[in-house]
């Protein structure tokens, strides 16, 4: 099987014209809209404020803390009472959401970047734990550093995701590096309907989810999968001890394509990933109308799984 290079096309503009320089500002808790924003002993209160303040390109530092609607930052979301951030200028000019400290900082909501009709580009989100999970919804260049993803609803979602069924707009040319992901959902994590993506040093671990939108032949539990997408790159990803707790049980790395073809499965390829000490099969990959040479794996680990180590091609 040949080995496929994918490569993340970042649009190169060559300008003559200056920028404008990027400006930092400060978001705490215990901090005020009524402050200026530029500095740790002045920082805003709500991401409203701040992302209706900054430029696209500009930075924001998170102090530490614990956001959420109740402490009256709201979180980032398009959803009452919160705020997304701005898209960037480009790929050398990316709006940064960061923590000043990684692992101090907790935002007590799902992050939900995009909307139906509206993209957002060239954002980084580094160094914050949501509580709640988070999707890219309708979003291209986007970079997700040292984050945690945790949710346990239960609902028959995914605690992490990149794409949707909602619009045909795209989720592509987005990262997702050095991060972890948790909770009780059916899927873990999932790159649905999105192309040219990476998934970079990802660690997930499911903890079980026994509702009944994760029971049942139709609710299969997954840790991580790759649905109706192509030329997606999954490198040094780890599931581990994920367990079922009365859920169906599937797979650690799944894939599927059952649409009409409309949106294909494929390629995509899994580099130096791991799937050790969970409750079902490790790599279970399937497709209804599979693109020819759809699923490169190489140097893949399967150990100590409850299923089959590795299923290729199942139906």
């Amino acid at each position: 099987m040949k080995h496929l290079l994918f490569i993340l096309l970042l649009p190169i503009s060559l300008s003559f014209q200056a920028q404008a320089a990027a400006a930092t500002y400060y978001i705490s808790p215990t901090g005020s809209d009524f402050a200026g924003g530029r500095s740790e002993a002045s920082p805003w209160r709500s991401f409203q404020q701040a992302f209706g303040s900054k430029s696209g390109g500009d930075e924001l530092i998170l102090l530490d803390g614990v956001y959420s609607i109740d402490s009256g930052t709201g979180y980032i979301s398009s959803d009452e009472g919160s705020s997304q951030p701005p898209s960037g200028r480009g790929p050398g000019a990316m709006t940064v959401v960061r923590a000043k400290n990684e692992g101090r900082v907790i935002i007590d909501g799902k992050l939900f970047l995009g909307g139906t009709k509206h993209k957002v580009s060239y954002i980084k989100i580094q160094g914050i734990t949501f509580e709640g999970g988070g999707r890219l919804f309708n979003t291209s260049y986007i970079t997700i550093k040292n984050c945690g993803f945790h949710s346990d609803t239960m609902s028959g979602g995914a605690v992490f995701s990149i794409g949707t069924n909602d619009h045909t707009q795209g989720n592509t040319n987005n990262l997702i590096e050095d991060c972890w992901i948790w909770g009780q959902e059916r899927v873990i994590a999932i790159n649905y309907r999105a192309d040219y993506n990476i998934w970079r040093r990802v660690v997930i671990r499911g903890d079980g989810c026994n509702s009944g939108a994760c029971t049942g032949s139709g609710n299969p539990n997954v840790g991580f999968s790759v649905y109706e997408s192509k030329y997606n790159s999954i490198q040094n990803m780890l599931v581990i001890d994920r367990v079922l707790d009365g859920g169906f049980g599937y797979a650690a790395f799944a894939t599927a394509e059952h649409s009409d073809g409309s949106y294909a499965l494929g390629p995509n390829e899994w580099l130096g990933c791991v799937a050790l000490n969970n409750d079902d099969t490790g790599f279970y990959f399937e497709a209804d109308n599979a693109n020819e040479s759809t699923h490169t794996l190489r140097d893949i680990v399967a150990w100590d799984n409850g299923g089959v180590n590795v299923n290729i091609g199942a139906q």
